[in-house]
């Protein structure tokens, strides 16, 4: 599918160089004394941030690091296994960097023999926990390990941003390159980027839509929405897409959803709807802040995802129903698959007449026609445009670690 960049992404680059009398570690579960003593060393983390479409929290809000664990491999050959944790602490200020963006991150890691690569895992301190109180996990493979994580909302809920105060910070995952950790050691040699768990959705008004003037934007409704997700993508769903700093980690990019064997049958699915409801008023009329977990494309009208848009015609005083069902160009039969990361944007173009009486009739209305599109013989049609926003990386601003237990 070809996506088109339609907002400008605001991305985090945080470059950690840290002093080591300055910097202060928690080590995590599974970490043992080492032979080789251990080396306090920065790393240097690049967050990609989604844009902002939801008015309860901050975009800052969205890309906050409150935990950030290390897991470290052991490099054998082509084969890596888990060989021990730490926890990042607080990161603190360089007066020595550049500009206002660089923030540290220092680990305490281990000097060894053999070449490793760390796993940073972060705002999902729980789920690692539960995974490193497995007997098992000594000397597992990378993926057969970290594929193991999973993160989830109760049926019925969607994702919390409540308010700047109350919410949920996203769960991110991000690799280092292979390094050799020695006592002289004191950064790793390229920052990782991290991938965002989530992708987010929101709808709004087109510019100059004929809908602006005779629809008011109530609600939106997610049906068929996986309940959860694998924090960490499969490894031959993601691909690079070259260099932006010239000593930076590739950039990463989402090629496909990676959605957990457990979640594959239509019967974990979320059937009953998420909603959602509308903020602003007139042409800015939005809903935003719909998380969403990974979700394969091309499911039966009654199993795939899709988003019911619930407002007022004109002349009207009831709240009705449209569906709205996410293709892949003109094709009615390739819907989208939901890739973390990305930002799907609906915008309203226009409304012919009062929709359907509730959401769940709307639901079960069969689809026809456009890219996205609701319609019926007995209701109205809503059309609208999908625009489907690639992440970027670009250093724009700072976030820091909040808690650390």
């Amino acid at each position: 599918m070809k996506t088109t960049n339609l907002a400008r992404i605001k991305t985090l680059m945080i470059v950690a160089l840290c002093f080591t009398s300055a910097c202060s570690l928690d080590d995590g579960p599974g970490v043992a004394d080492s032979a080789g003593g251990e080396q306090t060393v920065a790393l240097g983390l690049q967050f990609q941030d989604m844009p902002l479409q939801t008015r309860a929290i901050t975009d800052e809000d969205m890309s906050a690091t409150k935990t950030l664990d290390i897991l470290a491999f052991k490099i054998d050959g082509t084969t890596e296994t888990f060989d021990y944790a730490v926890r990042a602490d607080e990161m603190l200020d360089n007066p020595n960097m550049q500009e206002s963006l660089v923030r540290f991150y220092s680990a305490k890691l281990r000097v060894a023999s053999y070449r490793q690569r760390f796993v940073l895992l972060v705002n999902c301190r729980e789920q690692v926990d539960q995974l490193l109180s497995s007997p098992d996990v000594q000397g597992t493979e990378k993926y057969a390990l970290i594929s193991r994580l999973r993160f989830s909302v109760a049926p019925g809920e969607r994702w919390n941003t409540t308010s700047s105060t109350n919410y949920t910070p996203l769960p991110m995952w991000g690799e280092s390159t292979p390094e050799m950790i020695t006592p002289e050691t004191w950064r790793l040699s390229a920052p990782s980027r991290l991938v965002l768990m989530v992708a987010l959705a929101g709808v709004g008004f087109a510019s100059g839509a004929p809908a602006i003037n005779k629809f008011v934007l109530k609600s939106a409704h997610v049906f068929n929405t996986n309940t959860g997700g694998q924090i960490v993508p499969a490894p031959e769903n993601l691909t690079t897409q070259g260099s932006i700093y010239t000593n930076s980690a590739e950039a990463l990019y989402v090629t496909a959803p990676t959605v957990p064997p457990e979640l594959k049958p239509y019967s974990a699915r979320q059937l009953n709807p998420v909603e959602y409801p509308a903020t602003g008023t007139g042409a800015l009329t939005g809903v935003g802040g719909m998380f969403l977990f990974e979700i394969d494309a091309n499911q039966s009208p009654a199993q795939t995802f899709c988003v019911v848009v619930g407002g007022v015609y004109a002349g009207d005083t009831r709240t009705t129903y449209y569906r709205v069902d996410l293709y892949d160009g003109f094709d009615q039969y390739s819907r989208v698959a939901i890739r973390r990361q990305f930002s799907y944007g609906i915008s309203i173009y226009d409304v012919t007449a009062p929709g359907h009486a509730t959401p769940m009739e709307a639901f079960n209305s069969r689809i026809q026609g456009a890219p996205v599109r609701s319609s019926s013989r007995q209701a109205g049609t809503m059309t609208a445009e999908l625009k489907v926003i690639e992440p970027r990386y670009t250093a724009t601003r700072v976030g820091t670690i909040s808690q650390n237990r």
